[in-house]
């Protein structure tokens, strides 16, 4: 599954710019209908109709609801409070995300990746320099949750956050170890922390995923 647009969406903000209240529920809605309607193709080419029809235009009218220094971010603002409510209210799409989420980190438990985490390992009992250590760390945890060693990428997110305990990317990858444990209440209780540090509305769509998990 190709998920450039979906990873667009979601990381596409720095930060939250403040909505003057475009509407956006009876649109989601109309782009709920338009997606489902698509049958072939990957998630990209799927989206694609429904993005032009939806989204590329009415940038005018975005630019002009939105207080941000670029049409880009006007966009991914707008972009992510629809997405929001999709994946509320739109069952094809929620299910598309999830799928998406669950997998973030493709399984891999190649002897290559193995060896990579043992060389990884070594250069982290060399390091001295703590944000040289927090590197290697974070490099090493995303190999490990690929190689579904949930409990040895918990212990280096403990170490991460050793180093800095306001570490994004941590509370964002143990959320991660959670949902793929099926520990979907202490998931979002990661994702949580993430919004509570950044204000990060794109994060909110990865908390309406679990809460999903949650409710079914």
């Amino acid at each position: 599954m190709n998920k450039n647009y979906i990873i667009y969406f979601l990381f596409l903000l720095s930060s939250c710019s403040q909505s003057k209240g475009i509407e956006v529920s009876s649109v989601s809605s109309d782009f709920c209908n338009c997606f489902s309607q698509q049958t072939t193709g990957d998630i990209d080419t799927r989206m694609q109709p429904c993005m032009d029809k939806y989204v590329n235009a009415r940038v005018d009218e975005i630019k002009s609801h939105y207080e941000t220094e670029s049409v880009e971010e006007a966009i991914g603002e707008y972009t992510t409070e629809v997405m929001l409510e999709m994946v509320r209210n739109c069952e094809k799409f929620a299910q598309e995300t999830s799928i998406m989420y669950d997998n973030f980190y493709p399984l891999d438990t190649s002897s290559e990746n193995r060896v990579d985490i043992a060389n990884l390992s070594k250069r982290i009992d060399k390091a001295t320099e703590q944000d040289t250590l927090k590197s290697l760390l974070h490099l090493r945890l995303a190999k490990l949750i690929s190689q579904r060693d949930l409990e040895s990428a918990l212990t280096d997110i403990e170490l991460i956050q050793e180093i800095d305990s306001d570490d994004v990317g941590a509370y964002l990858a143990a959320s991660q170890i959670y949902n793929l444990q099926g520990n979907h209440k202490q998931a979002l209780v990661q994702i949580e922390k993430a919004i509570a540090l950044t204000g990060r509305k794109e994060y909110e769509l990865f908390a309406e995923i679990i809460k999903r998990k949650i409710n079914s």
